[in-house]
C-alpha cells in the first residue's frame, strides 16, 4: 500500500499545548514521527502522531489507549521510554524519549557497503542487551513480533534501544485486518508466524536469531524476490550454514545461532534470557560452552545494574499502575500443513476452495518505514501468566495444589511450582510447598511523601524469589526448637505454645531467632524491598487487598490461624501480610535511624499499619519483640507437585477437591463461596436482585473455559435466577459472564462494567438438566463452555453452540463464576471440573479472491457437476439458468446425494440455498450440504427444513442413516408459499477439521460435534 505523505504541516506547531515540533524524523504504516521540544522539562522528545485514517477508527483508538498505557509501563535501559500519550481534538499522539543516533539496520548497511562486519565482541554486546530487553518485555506480557535491525536504535554511545513495542496490538482489529493475520517483516519472521500461527516469546527468539545471523554473516539467512517466497523459506528450507559465508566463526557461536533458528520452537531457546545467557557465556576462543547449563544457573532476569552502560533513568514520582493484561497462551497448538482448514464456500450456489496456509496471511508492503516487505497487521498476543507459560522453561510442568495464585500481573509466578525438573533435587534447598514465587522485575516501593516511618518513593530491581505463603506457625517453630535446642518464646508457658494454637503464628521472637529459624529451614529472611513488593504488588497498594483499610475486617487484638482471613491476601497470593504479627526483614532499602536497628513490617492486629510503614528499633528490645513473627524467603527451591503434569494445552484444571488450591473462600453477608465437600466449588447469593462474580488469577486471554454446573438448591423454587462462567475479568466490575437460567430455560451473554450489566445476546435452551425440584439434589449437571479468541466468543451449552458474539472491550482477565438472583431470594450453585485450555475456537476469517483454488458459480454446464433429467425419473439434477445448480426429488420418503469427483478432508463448505418450489404446502423435507462422501452409503449431511424450522446432522452408513444432532432454527428465509419463488436464500456452512465439525446457519453457529468415521471424501448436496 502507498505510504502516507509526511505530515510536514506539524513543523513549528505546538501539540498538546506543550510540545513544540521541530523537525520530521520518519513515518510508518501507523504514524509519522517528529522531533520536538518539551519546554516544561527542557528536553528533546520524539512524538509519534497517528495517521488521520486511524484516528477515525474507534476500535483502533481503544487499542491505542490500552496498548500505549501498557508500553508506557515498560522500564528498561534498552527499551525506548514512553513519557505520555494523549489526544488533542482528533489528533492522537505518543510522546517518547528522543534517541539521537542511527538504527542498527543503517549501521549494518553502511558496513556491508564497505564489505565489513561488526566485530564479534560488539555483536554479542549489542545482542546480549537486546535479548535482555526482550526478556524483560516478555515478563511484562508483551511480545514484540516485529524484531528487526530497523527497530533497534543505537545511541551515540553505542547502546542499543529497542523501539516499536505494542504497535502490532494497536493495529489489531482494524476493519482491514484479518483475524489470525500477522505483523512483521518477512525476513525476520519465525516459521510459526509465517504459517499464520499465534506467536509466543519463542517467535521473538527466532527473530533475534535472524538478527544475530545477519550481524555475523552480513546478510539475513533467507531472502527472495517476493514476501511469500521468503516466508516459505522460513517454513521449509534449512538455515544456510553460516560458516559458508564466514568461515572463522567460533563453533560455539554457530551452535547458538542454529539453536535460535530451529524450525521447531520447542527446540529453540525457550526464552530470550536463555539466548542472552548463551551469548554472555560464549567463549570466543572456540571453547564450547554448555549454554543450557549456564542458563539454568543464571537467574532469568539480570539486575539492570549489571549493564555496562546504563543510560540515565528518568526521575519520576512513584505512581500507581494498572495491571497489565495477559494473555493468550504463549504456547499455541502447532498446525501441520495437512491439518490446516481448506475453506469451501458457496455463494448463490458457488463453490470456493481456499488453501489454509495462505488464508491466514494478508500482505502489505512498505508500511513500517523501511523498504522490506511486511506482512499485514494482525494480532499481538501478550504472554500469559506462568499458569499458561510452562513451555518458557526447559522443564516439566507440575501443579502444586497448595498454592494460591496472585491477582497482580499476568507475568507473576503465583501458581506454586508450575515448572520444574523433578528429577533434580538439591538437598540444600527448601521445598516449594507453601511458598509463592514472586517474579523478578522493577518495582516501586516507599511513598511520595516520606516521613520518619516511611521511606521516599523509589524503584528497586528484584530478581525472582520465593516467599512463604503463610507466617511461621507455633508448630513449625516448636519443631525448630526441638531440633536445635533453642529458647522458646516467653509466652510459651512450660515451654509449650498455647493449646489449640499450633496453626497460629509464632510471636515474641528476636531478629536473630527469626534469622536462625529461616536458616534452619534452608531459607532466609526476606529483604525489606522483597517483603514490601510481595505485600503491595506492582500496583503499590497501601494494603494487601487495596487502598481502603476498612475493606477487610481484622481482629482488634491477638492473633488468628494463619490464612484464616482469605481476604487478607496480597496481589501475589501471600496471606496475612497486614496484621496478625509483625514480620522481621533484612537489608533495608533506605537508611535507618541507627546502624544497629532492624526493621519489622506489616503491623499487628492491635497496631495495624500500611504496607509501606517501617517499624525500626533495637532487635532485642521487648516492645519490638512482643508481636514479632517470622516469614522466610528463598532464592531457589526444590519444586514439589501433587497433581502431576497437566495435559497438553491445558493451562489450569481443578476438580475442587483441595481447599488449598487458591479459589476465594468467603461467608459474609449475603454472599457465600468456597469449597463444598467432596469436590465442588459453590457460590451462593442470598438476597433477591443481587449478584456476585468470583474469580481467581492468573489472567487469561485466548482460552477455552469449561465447567460442569448444577443448581444445588434455591429458597422458593419459584423465582428466576441465572448463573454461569466469568471470563476476562479485568477489575471488580469489568468482565463477561455467560449464563443460563434453568428456571426459565434461557441463556444470556452479559457484559459487566461500571455502568452495570448489559445483555449482549440471549436466547432459549431446552437441554438444561442440572437442577431438581425443591428439596431434591440434582443427579446430573450441565456443561457450560466458552471459547474466547480475540474479540470473538462462542458459548456452548451441553456441547450445543448457542451464541457467537464479538466484543473488544476486555481482552484479558481472570476466569471465574457468576450467580445472580433475579426474583429468587436465594440461589446456591455448584461448579465442578473446571478446565482452562488453549482456545479451540474455529476461525471464521474472510478470505480474498486471490486465495481461492476452486470456484463454481454454476453458469457453465460443462464444469463437471452431474446432470440427470429423464422423463419418469424421480430425480432431476443439473444446471439451472442463469446461475444455479438444482436438485429435485419427486417421490415421498426418498433422498438424493450429488457430488463431483474432487475429494477433500479438512475443509469449510459454504453455500447459499433456497427452495424453488414444492408439490404441496404441508409435507416436510430437508436439504443441505454433504461432506466426505466415500461411497453412496458413506457420507455426512448437514441439512435444514424450512417447512418445520429444524436442522439435522446426518451420517449415512451401510446399516442406515443416523441423526448425529438436531435442533430448531428461526432464521430461515430461503423459501416462499407454493406458486412463488423466494427472493432470499439461506447460507449453510460446515467447518470440518479432523473429527471436529461446526455447523452454521445464516452465519450463526448451531452446534459443534465430533465423529471420526469418515476422514475425507467428495463434497456436494443432499435432498
Amino acid at each position: 500500500m502507498p505510504k502516507p505523505s509526511p505530515q510536514v504541516d506539524w513543523i513549528g506547531q505546538t501539540i498538546g499545548n506543550r510540545y513544540k515540533v521541530e523537525s520530521f524524523i520518519g513515518q510508518g504504516g501507523m504514524s509519522s514521527v517528529f522531533k520536538a521540544v518539551d519546554p516544561n522539562l527542557s528536553r528533546l522528545v520524539a512524538i509519534k502522531i497517528i495517521h488521520p485514517h486511524l484516528s477515525n477508527d474507534p476500535q483502533f483508538l481503544r487499542r491505542f489507549e490500552h496498548e500505549a498505557a501498557a508500553v508506557a509501563r515498560l522500564r528498561h535501559p534498552n527499551i525506548i521510554q514512553v513519557y505520555d500519550f494523549n489526544h488533542e481534538n482528533n489528533v492522537y499522539y505518543m510522546v517518547m524519549e528522543y534517541v539521537p543516533g542511527q538504527d542498527l539496520k543503517e549501521q549494518l548497511k553502511a558496513l556491508s557497503s564497505k564489505h565489513q562486519r561488526l566485530p564479534l565482541t560488539e555483536t554479542i554486546r549489542i545482542m546480549g542487551a537486546v535479548c535482555e530487553a526482550v526478556s524483560y518485555a516478555h515478563e511484562q506480557n508483551m511480545i514484540h513480533r516485529d524484531l528487526k535491525p530497523a527497530n533497534i536504535m543505537l545511541t551515540q554511545q553505542g547502546q542499543p534501544i529497542l523501539t516499536d513495542f505494542g504497535v502490532a496490538k494497536m493495529l489489531d482489529g482494524l476493519d482491514q485486518t484479518v483475524t489470525g493475520a500477522i505483523i512483521g517483516t518477512a525476513k525476520y519472521l519465525s516459521p510459526e508466524q509465517a504459517k499464520g500461527e499465534r506467536p509466543d516469546e519463542r517467535s521473538d527468539v527466532y527473530s533475534l536469531g535472524v538478527m544475530l545471523y545477519e550481524m555475523v554473516a552480513g546478510r539475513p539467512p533467507f531472502d527472495a524476490d517476493t514476501t511469500v517466497a521468503v516466508l516459505m523459506k522460513h517454513v521449509n528450507e534449512p538455515v544456510p550454514d553460516i560458516r559458508h559465508i564466514q568461515s572463522d566463526i567460533p563453533e560455539a557461536l554457530v551452535r547458538i545461532i542454529e539453536k535460535a533458528l530451529d524450525k521447531d520452537k520447542n527446540k529453540r531457546y525457550q526464552s530470550a534470557i536463555q539466548l542472552a545467557v548463551a551469548l554472555k557465556t560464549l567463549n570466543l576462543n572456540n571453547q564450547a560452552v554448555d549454554t543450557d547449563e549456564a542458563a539454568k544457573k543464571t537467574v532469568a532476569s539480570f539486575r539492570l545494574a549489571d549493564y555496562e552502560n546504563d543510560r540515565a533513568k528518568t526521575d519520576e514520582s512513584i505512581r500507581r499502575q494498572d495491571i497489565p493484561g495477559p494473555a493468550a497462551p504463549p504456547v499455541s497448538a502447532a498446525k501441520s500443513k495437512s491439518s490446516m482448514p481448506i475453506l469451501i464456500g458457496v455463494g448463490a450456489v458457488a463453490l470456493l476452495l481456499i488453501i489454509g496456509l495462505i488464508a491466514f496471511l494478508a500482505f502489505s508492503f512498505g508500511s513500517s518505514g523501511d523498504n522490506e516487505p511486511e506482512v499485514a497487521e494482525g494480532t499481538t498476543q501478550p504472554i500469559e501468566g506462568d499458569a499458561t507459560a510452562a513451555a518458557q522453561e526447559e522443564t516439566k510442568q507440575v501443579t502444586d495444589t497448595n498454592s494460591t495464585t496472585a491477582t497482580d500481573t499476568a507475568q507473576n509466578n503465583s501458581q506454586i511450582a508450575q515448572t520444574a525438573n523433578e528429577t533434580e533435587v538439591d538437598p540444600n534447598l527448601p521445598s516449594s510447598v507453601g511458598m509463592i514465587k514472586i517474579p523478578g522485575n522493577t518495582y516501586s516501593v516507599g511513598v511520595l511523601t516520606a516521613d520518619r516511618d516511611h521511606a521516599a518513593a523509589q524503584e528497586v530491581e528484584l530478581e525472582a524469589f520465593w516467599l512463604d505463603q503463610y507466617e511461621t506457625t507455633n508448630a513449625q517453630y516448636a519443631e525448630f526448637l526441638a531440633d536445635t535446642g533453642g529458647t522458646h518464646p516467653e509466652s510459651w508457658i512450660g515451654g509449650n505454645f498455647p493449646a489449640d494454637q499450633e496453626d497460629f503464628p509464632v510471636t515474641g521472637v528476636t531478629w536473630e531467632e527469626a534469622a536462625a529459624y529461616c536458616t534452619w529451614a534452608k531459607k532466609r529472611l526476606p529483604t525489606e524491598a522483597e517483603w514490601e513488593v510481595a505485600a503491595r504488588g506492582s500496583e503499590g497498594r497501601l494494603f494487601p487487598w487495596g487502598d481502603n483499610f476498612r475493606a477487610v475486617e481484622l481482629p482488634r487484638s491477638g492473633t488468628y490461624k494463619v490464612g484464616g482471613k482469605p481476604t487478607n491476601q496480597s496481589p501475589f497470593g501471600v496471606f496475612d501480610m497486614a496484621g496478625n504479627v509483625w514480620e522481621w526483614v533484612d537489608e533495608p532499602y533506605a537508611p535507618l535511624n541507627d546502624a544497629n536497628y532492624k526493621v519489622l513490617r506489616g503491623g499487628s492486629n492491635d497496631f495495624l499499619k500500611d504496607m509501606a510503614y517501617r517499624l525500626q528499633g533495637e532487635p532485642d528490645q521487648p516492645t519490638m519483640i512482643a508481636s514479632a513473627g517470622i516469614r522466610c524467603a528463598a532464592d531457589e527451591v526444590n519444586i514439589v507437585g501433587k497433581q502431576g503434569q497437566l495435559a497438553e494445552n491445558v493451562f489450569l484444571e481443578d476438580s475442587f477437591d483441595d481447599p488449598g488450591s487458591g479459589w476465594p473462600i468467603l461467608a459474609e453477608g449475603t454472599y457465600l463461596f468456597g469449597y463444598h465437600p467432596p469436590d465442588y466449588y459453590h457460590v451462593e447469593v442470598s438476597d433477591a436482585e443481587d449478584f456476585t462474580a468470583v474469580s481467581r488469577p492468573p489472567n487469561f486471554t485466548d482460552v477455552t473455559v469449561e465447567s460442569d454446573v448444577q443448581v444445588d438448591h434455591t429458597l422458593t423454587g419459584e423465582g428466576d435466577f441465572r448463573y454461569g462462567l466469568v471470563l476476562r475479568r479485568m477489575s471488580e466490575n469489568e468482565y463477561y459472564a455467560f449464563t443460563v437460567s434453568s428456571h426459565s430455560g434461557s441463556w444470556e451473554v452479559l457484559k459487566s462494567s461500571d455502568a452495570g450489566l448489559e445483555v449482549l445476546d440471549e436466547g432459549k435452551v431446552s437441554t438444561l438438566q442440572g437442577f431438581a425440584p425443591l428439596g431434591f439434589t440434582p443427579s446430573t449437571s450441565d456443561n457450560l463452555r466458552v471459547d474466547a479468541s480475540g474479540d470473538t466468543f462462542e458459548f456452548l451449552i451441553n456441547s450445543e453452540i448457542v451464541s457467537r458474539i464479538s466484543d473488544s472491550d476486555y481482552d484479558s482477565g481472570e476466569v471465574g463464576f457468576f450467580v445472580e438472583t433475579l426474583d429468587e431470594p436465594l440461589a446456591h450453585i455448584h461448579y465442578d471440573k473446571l478446565v482452562i485450555r488453549q482456545a479451540d475456537l474455529v476461525e471464521t476469517d474472510e478470505v480474498s479472491d486471490a486465495d481461492i483454488l476452486f470456484q463454481d458459480t454454476f453458469d457453465n454446464p460443462d464444469s463437471g457437476w452431474p446432470e440427470e433429467n429423464k422423463e419418469d425419473d424421480p430425480y432431476r439434477v443439473g444446471y439451472h439458468p442463469p446461475g444455479y445448480y438444482h436438485i429435485e426429488v419427486s417421490d415421498a420418503n426418498d433422498s438424493l446425494a450429488e457430488t463431483r469427483g474432487d475429494a477433500f478432508d479438512n475443509a469449510s463448505v459454504e453455500a447459499d440455498l433456497f427452495v424453488d418450489f414444492t408439490d404441496t404446502e404441508e409435507g416436510d423435507f430437508r436439504y443441505g450440504l454433504m461432506l466426505r462422501r466415500q461411497a453412496t452409503d458413506k457420507f455426512y449431511a448437514f441439512t435444514i427444513s424450512s417447512r418445520s424450522g429444524e436442522w439435522y446432522i446426518l451420517k449415512e452408513t451401510p446399516s442406515g442413516r443416523d441423526v448425529l444432532a438436531e435442533g430448531t432454527v428461526d432464521t430461515l428465509t430461503g423459501f416462499a408459499p407454493p406458486g412463488f419463488s423466494p427472493n432470499t436464500s439461506d447460507k449453510l456452512r460446515v467447518d470440518a477439521n479432523g473429527a471436529d465439525f461446526v455447523f452454521y446457519i445464516n452465519n450463526e453457529p448451531m452446534i459443534r460435534i465430533q465423529d471420526d468415521a469418515y476422514d475425507s471424501g467428495e463434497i456436494g448436496f443432499f435432498l
